[in-house]
């Protein structure tokens, strides 16, 4: 699945080859193969080209049933928002939205669709297509549903810190020395 805004899908493995076409953040991708931080696409519409590893999110668990995500996160991707509702699929009313990168725990699947934990603890269900697997560290996984990316950010780095007392440092102190000339 497509990453970033715009992805350019050019004709070989690097950015000297031309772009045959371009694809928008959330679309899926069929890969055929890795090439040296390439991959190898095909498009829905049938054009094979290569798009840069860094902006194509893979994610085997999406089509794989038998694969437990029971305890794993999910990190939502999607232009603006993705609707969290009371069942999985369309046919149940929306109680909540999720926004571009926030992490959700996936507690189980269903046809496609992924029942989350939002930050409040109530649970939904929401679009398989639009969260991939979270492959962040897990001291940093925070839940960041319906928060802004700030406090996400600030819990993750006091956490840090906290999991950094009672080890050991040592202090260096910059010096600056300034050198003039008298002429």
């Amino acid at each position: 699945m497509v990453n970033t805004s715009v992805l350019n899908i050019r004709s070989g493995p690097s950015t000297n080859y031309t772009a045959l076409t371009q694809v928008k953040l959330g679309n899926k991708l069929q890969i055929l193969e890795k090439n040296n931080g390439w991959y190898k696409v095909k498009l829905s519409n049938g054009i094979i080209g290569y798009g840069s590893i860094k902006y194509i999110n893979v994610n085997n668990l999406i089509s794989d049933n038998s694969v437990n995500i029971i305890g794993k996160k999910g990190q939502v991707k999607v232009r603006t928002s993705l609707n969290v509702r009371k069942g999985p699929s369309e046919n149940y009313a929306v109680i909540s939205r999720l926004r571009n990168n926030d992490i959700v725990d996936l507690l189980e699947k269903s046809n496609g669709w992924y029942k989350v934990k939002l930050s409040n603890e109530s649970t939904g269900w929401a679009s398989g297509d639009y969260i991939s697997i979270y492959a962040g560290s897990n001291s940093q996984t925070e839940s960041s549903t319906n928060n802004s990316s700030n406090i996400s950010k600030a819990q993750a780095i006091v956490k840090t810190a906290h999991e950094q007392l009672g080890k050991p440092y040592v202090w260096v102190q910059k010096v600056q020395i300034v050198l003039t000339a008298r002429v």
